[in-house]
């Protein structure tokens, strides 16, 4: 089942390649997805439950080309995504686990953390 899908962006200007990413689940995991075919657009919408065959695994994310097949599923149109799942698919990385990967990690972009800060004079207080 497609959860999310952005819109198609330009990734290389010179040859005005054009792509887009989304997130896609089975009823136990989720898988984030690079489409280098923006024709395939039309069956990414949210909600939709499709098949996708003869794609490429790299970096965490399948990534969709013009020879991968991507169709849509008629048989079974009730899926069941748990919430827990669509929390952690959506969820923005924690910076304690950018800070732990390796350097030039992909996760859902690229980032480098340069400098780690604590604060200890921050404290939380509750009324009662």
């Amino acid at each position: 089942m497609v959860l999310k899908v952005t819109e198609p962006f330009t990734y290389d200007l010179k040859e005005d390649k054009r792509m887009f990413h989304a997130t896609v689940a089975t009823e136990t995991e989720f898988f984030r997805v690079k489409v280098f075919d923006t024709a395939l657009k039309s069956k990414f919408i949210p909600r939709n439950i499709i098949a996708i065959s003869d794609y490429f695994g790299c970096n965490g994310f399948l990534e969709i080309y013009r020879a991968s097949c991507v169709s849509d599923v008629k048989v079974n149109p009730t899926m069941v995504i748990s919430n827990t799942l669509r929390q952690r698919a959506n969820a923005t990385p924690k910076i304690s686990y950018l800070f732990s990967q390796a350097r030039g990690t992909f996760v859902s972009g690229e980032y480098l953390v340069n400098k780690v800060s604590r604060c200890n004079t921050c404290k939380m207080s509750s009324a009662i």
